[in-house]
């Protein structure tokens, strides 16, 4: 229909004379071709219609509202002249659900939208009932249409106008556009997701989650003590499924490996929860969880063989679509490139027939995981542990210090690629191993003793430097020598002890990791102190000590400290003199520095700040002033020169 048969069927209407005329079969004439014109030309727009034929809105309205007057008594319901009749091309789909809900699934699955455009070209334009019938939502109503129709405009939408000024939105830009919006949704109970996933954290296996905690905790508050640090440097420890799925499962996952110690893999935090939990990967293998729960531990025939094999390809196919999906985003950021290589694989065991289908048959298999990032290396340290209590103390003290490696290798990696000087970057590797000024480093203290500040409860004694002796610190009176030996003698203490930074300043701290080293080595090769410091070490060997503990005890440091004296006087005669100069704050001239180091390792703060001062009082005395000394020495232990 053109405007000039438009215009003529519109002439062709008798004058209006009131409401006696029946006959209305001109209008009804002009009306269908006006309404096809309309549509046709403008996309339905009314007064754009009326317009091209140079006639008002309301004129043409009132012709259509004479005819419905005249037929039904009443001008209302006609439904025309109030602007553009949205003509959808796409058909309303039989099952919709409301846009709030669709809104909500692309929080937790990237691609529940992108699914539904895969039959459409995403290049074209439509407009929003189209686009509403093509994603499946429920657009019944104006105001449901009205809310899809505002966040195509809110989030910029490209779009372009028809013949008659209606927006039509582009299909793929427009799921692109509200997946992206809605990411971030607030969805009721999800204020408290994280709160939750640590309370399951706890439930798996608490040691597990407090040294894990601690451990993180640690590392981000060097960090930022070092003035270097960037969220999410630190590796997310991933689990091979969310532990809020398991854990609705907790018949079927019992007796799997799955989320325990030796299936866990550092991932970086994009990866973990970008990619698994927004691409469908987990709420797909929840889905299937709940069928295999069904399954735990009834027989199996012919159908449920079938319904295991379905499963077995499902898991696979999502594992493989995920390392596809780690890949491309590798493509556009390279320092992601690998990370396909720490995703663990989640699978069945398929029984036969009439045998049962139990927990241990879902399993994670972590044969093609790059060894390097599996958590701890637990598999190298007890293969059968699949909890933290399942490790003994040795073992766990291995594992920490596994843990500290990897995370040390990962934070090189990540502050060299982000720009940070390699100075810098090994001073923050320096400070994680041995601390920092008010931190206690993490491969200075015990396992589930990290994150605390360096603050030694108070000690039975403290060294005075204004008196240059041992004191109550309750009292500040000096304390006898049989309280000072006798408190060294029961308080050997390890490295960690003397590592913290109250006690001893920071470079002191790093050479005591390099402590035993020497002390070996000065065993081995110098005569001095060998007799007696070997005969203590080898006898605390035989008591069932660690090397540790046997090699960092007083008597040890204090033998190599004093060669010349233990020599002379053997281990009791040594004790005794040994008191007479702590108590004065006195050293012997004769000291070897593994000695020093290794008495300081055993008699804490009060001992290395006495020697060490001594030590430099020594170094700087003149020949004259040094002869004095080691006859005031001498006369003061009971020795003749």
């Amino acid at each position: 229909m053109s405007k000039a048969q438009v215009i003529k069927l519109l002439k062709a209407i008798p004058e209006y004379k009131g409401i006696g005329r029946k006959d209305r079969t001109p209008e009804k004439k002009f009306m269908k071709e006006f309404l096809e014109y309309a549509q046709k030309k403008f996309n339905g727009n009314f007064s754009k219609a009326a317009e091209s034929i140079g006639e008002s809105r309301e004129k043409i309205r009132a012709i259509f509202d004479r005819v419905r007057l005249s037929e039904t008594g009443t001008r209302k319901g006609a439904g025309v002249g109030k602007g553009a009749i949205k003509q959808t091309i796409i058909p309303t789909p039989k099952n919709v659900i409301p846009y709030t809900e669709a809104t909500t699934k692309v929080k937790t699955d990237k691609t529940f939208l992108k699914d539904k455009i895969k039959n459409f070209d995403g290049k074209k334009f439509y407009n929003a009932k189209d686009i509403a019938n093509i994603l499946g939502v429920d657009a019944s109503n104006k105001k449901l249409l009205d809310r899809i129709t505002s966040d195509l405009k809110r989030f910029d939408v490209n779009s372009k106008l028809t013949t008659g000024k209606q927006k039509e939105y582009n299909l793929k830009d427009a799921v692109n556009k509200i997946t992206k919006g809605y990411e971030k949704k607030l969805v009721k109970g999800q204020r408290i997701a994280q709160t939750e996933r640590t309370a399951i954290d706890k439930k798996l296996d608490s040691e597990l989650n407090q040294f894990l905690s601690n451990f993180k905790n640690t590392t981000r508050s060097i960090s930022k003590e070092e003035n270097i640090f960037i969220p999410n440097a630190i590796e997310d420890v991933g689990h091979p499924l969310s532990v809020k799925i398991t854990d609705k499962y907790p018949k079927l996952t019992k007796n799997s490996n799955i989320n325990k110690i030796n299936t866990l893999t550092f991932q970086d935090p994009r990866i973990n929860r970008e990619i698994l939990e927004k691409t469908g990967y987990e709420a797909k293998h929840d889905s299937l969880l709940n069928s295999l729960n069904k399954l735990v531990g009834k027989k199996i025939g012919p159908k449920e063989i079938e319904q295991l094999k379905s499963i077995k390809v499902e898991m696979n196919n999502l594992h493989n679509k995920a390392l596809i999906d780690i890949k491309n985003v590798a493509k556009e950021i390279p320092y992601l490139k690998g990370q396909e290589n720490r995703l663990p694989k989640i699978d069945i065991n398929i029984p036969k027939a009439g045998q049962t289908f139990k927990s241990e048959d879902l399993f994670v298999d972590m044969s093609n995981v790059n060894p390097a990032f599996k958590v701890g290396l637990v598999d190298d340290i007890n293969p059968k542990a699949k909890f933290f209590k399942d490790l003994t103390k040795e073992q766990k003290e291995i594992y920490k210090r596994n843990v500290l490696d990897q995370t040390k290798f990962n934070v090189d990696k990540f502050y060299t690629t982000a720009g940070f000087p390699k100075e810098q970057v090994d001073e923050l590797k320096e400070s994680l191993e041995f601390g920092t000024a008010s931190k206690l480093g993490i491969g200075t203290v015990g396992v589930l003793g990290l994150g605390t500040v360096a603050a030694a409860a108070e000690e039975p004694v403290k060294y005075n430097d204004e008196i240059g002796a041992f004191v109550d610190p309750k009292t500040d009176d000096k304390v006898s020598q049989a309280t000072l030996l006798n408190w060294a003698a029961n308080n050997p203490m390890p490295t960690a002890a003397i590592a913290s930074a109250p006690l001893l300043s920071k470079t002191v701290r790093k050479g005591t990791g390099k402590l035993l080293k020497g002390l070996l080595s000065t065993l081995g090769s110098s005569a001095a102190g060998l007799t007696f410091a070997g005969a203590t070490v080898k006898g605390n060997l035989e008591e069932g000590k660690n090397i540790v503990d046997a090699t960092v005890d007083p008597m040890v440091g204090i033998e190599l400290l004093y060669p010349e004296a233990a020599k002379r006087f053997g281990g009791k005669g040594l004790q005794n003199a040994l008191g007479r100069a702590l108590s004065l704050g006195r050293v012997g001239a004769m000291m070897t520095p593994v000695g020093v180091g290794i008495t300081a390792l055993g008699l804490g703060k009060m001992g290395i700040e006495a020697l060490i001062d001594e030590r430099e009082r020594i170094l700087n005395m003149t020949p004259e002033e040094l002869e004095i000394f080691r006859a005031e020495q001498e006369e003061q232990m009971g020795m003749s020169a």
